[in-house]
């Protein structure tokens, strides 16, 4: 019966034993991006243990190019956590402050108090400081670099794209795992880099059996997406790999294959190196995960920030979560993002289709820079017209400064893009 049915046997605590001790360690995007969402102990517990696994560690070449793409998304993410901290801390304040309702807090507590808030609002904004130079001088991608530069597999062909997103979509119809919790995703646009933007995952389940296949080695895959396309899950509890994946990955390429969510890698790999596993770490991770999973996935955001949605009305847009873009909610679709990959970058192909490609990619980011810039000039003009106004709308104003902010950094990333695509059509 095992050898007929594979995915549902395994567990079996012999063959993962097996399988730790011969097998190559695959890491998602996810679990990249996670390390700039942990606490300082967490992020080194795993980086010391993917340290120990350096030479046997590998990554697909669309993983590289989800973190590199979704790594300052990500930065900017946690940065909001920084501001809304300092920003209760002086509501606090100023509530206390009041001597004319309640709550009433005596002079001697509110001065102690203040000293408090002073030394908190400090530490968070010098913090926030050091969390927002990542994004030009980021230690965390130079580790990553260090460990990986060479752990990189070679990208797919246009060509081989195009077979990949038919195949994924009659895959997707089918529900065969994984990747088909992201059809939804998929938008109308005709932009190449967009129609393969909902077979991320099923790109990065080809290339891990096109190294497998290479390599002849088995592969442990450790992720934080925790969708049923990936996993099996009964009764709100996941139970294991999807037993579809088991079956095809053995089937295609003779080698097992395995997956771990990330709290429960950091446990094995702990015991595995015979050094224990910080509870505080695994149990920091398991915290961060429950948060994603009682909504909208950060990392399925930060993924998809450049998949096209149908168009919302206004209201809608209002409701949506607190943390997608502004931009997104103004122009009212996610705007698309794309940072091509500087690892192991192909060489531009020199037909003639593809040129056009380059061209007209070259022409959507063109037209998405000067609509943005409009936008902040539109902005710009309506924030000095309520400064001469003598607005006290405090709220509005802090809106649209916010929504400056975002889009001067949106017009940055594209017109980097706009300068790299340029470099790479001159090849």
């Amino acid at each position: 019966m095992k050898k007929l049915f594979p995915g549902h046997f395994a567990n079996s605590s012999q063959d993962i034993e097996n399988l730790w001790h011969d097998c190559t360690f695959v890491l998602d995007a996810n679990i990249l991006l996670s390390l700039y969402r942990y606490s300082d102990s967490t992020r080194s517990d795993l980086l010391t243990v993917f340290d120990a696994f350096a030479k046997r560690l590998w990554i697909p070449h669309q993983v590289a190019h989800e973190y590199l793409t979704n790594r300052l998304f990500v930065i900017s993410e946690q940065a909001k956590f920084y501001d809304d901290a300092i920003k209760r801390i002086d509501a606090l304040k100023k509530l206390l402050e009041n001597n004319n309702q309640h709550p009433f807090v005596a002079p001697e507590t509110l001065n102690e108090s203040s000293e408090i808030f002073e030394k908190l609002t400090s530490e968070l904004s010098e913090n926030r400081l050091i969390h927002d130079r990542r994004i030009t001088q980021d230690e965390i991608k130079e580790h990553l670099l260090s460990i990986l530069s060479d752990k990189v597999g070679e990208g797919y062909e246009k060509d081989k794209l195009e077979e990949i997103i038919l195949e994924g979509k009659s895959r997707y119809e089918e529900k065969t795992p994984p990747g088909f919790g992201d059809a939804k995703k998929g938008g109308d646009s005709a932009l190449f880099l967009d129609r393969c933007k909902p077979y991320g995952d099923y790109v990065v389940w080809l290339q891990m059996m096109d190294y497998a296949k290479t390599s002849g080695k088995p592969i442990i895959f450790v992720t934080a997406d925790v969708k049923e396309d990936w996993w099996t899950v009964f009764q709100g509890k996941t139970v294991g790999p999807h037993p579809q994946l088991i079956q095809e990955f053995l089937t295609v390429t003779n080698h097992a294959f395995y997956m771990y969510t990330p709290d429960k890698f950091l446990e094995r790999a702990s015991s595995y190196l015979d050094q224990a596993a910080s509870e505080k770490s695994v149990q920091e991770i398991r915290d961060l995960q429950k948060e994603d999973e009682s909504e909208v996935n950060i990392f399925d955001r930060a993924m998809n920030i450049s998949w096209p949605e149908a168009r919302h009305s206004k209201s809608a847009m209002l409701d949506s979560h607190e943390s997608r873009s502004r931009i997104g909610r103004l122009e009212g679709e996610l705007p698309n993002e794309f940072v091509d990959l500087p690892w192991n970058k192909p060489a531009p192909s020199q037909n003639p289709s593809e040129r056009a490609n380059y061209l007209e990619n070259k022409q959507a980011l063109i037209s998405q820079i000067t609509t943005a810039k409009n936008k902040h000039s539109a902005y710009n003009k309506r924030l000095h017209e309520m400064s001469l106004e003598g607005s006290l709308d405090s709220h509005q104003i802090q809106f649209i400064k916010s929504t400056l902010r975002e889009l001067e950094q949106y017009i940055y990333f594209k017109e980097t893009e706009l300068d790299e695509l340029s470099i790479m059509s001159r090849h």
